[in-house]
């Protein structure tokens, strides 16, 4: 796109490269205008507007426990998400104003929050993990995607095929070296709404359960006066033979025992002291995942 530029604002310190540019201006045909030095004030909305950005950043990288070398990831991202929300007394959002379609703002995460990008079949082996465990540090550049930082590779990669845990996050204090290994898991299916384009379902991808939620669970225990027993469960999903819809059964490792729903689980839990959590078991036939949860 041809847009022309109308006018150049600068301060007046450093007088040579000031001579330099208004000259080459007045060549141009551009109008240049001179302000005070120190005084952001005089250079209107653009100047304003890096304070606000600067100030984001900081927050962002404060709150996510992310190096300063992150920062122009942090811009990237403010200004995404800052042109798909209203400012000040409008109605449209800059994106909209500027393309004339309506923004979507439901595929937008938190900064810093704990992803899991999806490797592609031909890029794993047998044994190898159908994903890596990353940080989200901003949105594709000229794809539908996010911008994952893989801390044990040292790289951002563009991906779609991602899930989040948005209240996983690192400490302020964190390194970004390690990110809390070794947590319980549960199955949560992540779906990415870009600008102006349909739905788009990601792979499912096992997702860390938060420290908040485990202790939780160890004072609702202690007030019950009972120690709830820890099993594993396998998940089978049996298709039937007119392929009209797939079953799902829930298995105790080791036991015969199945269930057809979450009720018979709960119930069955109950009678034996045992753990279980709603959020772990997912009867959704869309979900062909056969294998310990």
């Amino acid at each position: 796109m041809s847009v022309a530029v109308g006018g150049v604002r600068c301060d007046i310190k450093g007088i040579g490269t000031v001579r330099m540019i208004f000259e080459n201006n007045d060549d141009l045909g551009i109008k240049a205008e001179r302000t005070n030095i120190y005084s952001p004030q005089q250079n209107g909305v653009a100047k304003r507007y890096n304070y606000t950005a600067v100030d984001a950043i900081k927050v962002m990288l404060n709150s996510s426990g992310l190096s300063k070398g992150f920062g122009d990831e942090a811009l990237l991202c403010q200004t995404y998400v800052w042109n798909r929300v209203c400012n000040g007394n409008q109605s449209l959002t800059p994106f909209e104003l500027y393309s004339g379609h309506k923004s979507s703002a439901k595929h937008l995460k938190i900064f810093g929050s704990t992803a899991y990008s999806g490797v592609p079949k031909q890029l794993r082996k047998k044994f190898d993990m159908r994903a890596k465990k990353g940080i989200m540090v901003g949105y594709a550049l000229k794809t539908r995607g996010y911008r994952i930082w893989l801390p044990n590779e040292r790289k951002i990669v563009e991906t779609i095929n991602v899930s989040f845990d948005q209240d996983n996050m690192l400490e302020p204090n964190s390194s970004g070296a390690v990110l809390d290994p070794n947590k319980k898991t549960i199955n949560v299916s992540s779906n990415s709404e870009f600008d102006t384009e349909s739905e788009e379902e990601s792979e499912h991808l096992s997702i860390p359960r938060t420290q908040k939620s485990q202790s939780s669970e160890q004072k609702g225990a202690s007030s019950n006066g009972k120690t709830s027993e820890k099993v594993i469960w396998e998940r089978k999903s049996v298709p039937r033979k007119d392929r009209s819809r797939t079953d799902i059964y829930y298995y105790i490792q080791g036991s015969k025992v199945h269930f057809h729903c979450y009720k018979d689980i709960a119930e069955y839990c109950k009678t034996h002291n045992l753990e279980n959590e709603k959020a772990l078991f997912n009867y959704s036939g869309e979900d062909k995942y056969s294998g310990i949860e």
